[in-house]
């Protein structure tokens, strides 16, 4: 499964070097497959969204942990 979203203020490219660097959490981020959809969601502006995705393999700790770091950027 994969969640696709934005974090106001931060750009999705921004959040995810952010996410890469001091979290070491990959996410993909930008407009994805699907260009014409991110109009509709209205955020052309922060260069398309953040997308994670989840596989039987992640762990409900990891799901925690990545929710946590979007938290800690957010919240600041």
């Amino acid at each position: 499964g994969i969640v696709s979203f934005t974090a106001e203020p931060y750009l999705s490219n921004d959040l995810g070097m952010i996410l890469d660097e001091d979290y070491h959490m990959a996410v993909r981020t930008g407009y994805h497959c699907a260009p014409l959809i991110h109009k509709y969601l209205k955020d052309m502006e922060l260069g398309g969204t953040v997308r994670a995705s989840v596989s039987c393999f992640t762990t409900k700790e990891q799901v925690e942990r990545f929710v946590e770091a979007v938290r800690e950027c957010v919240e600041g």
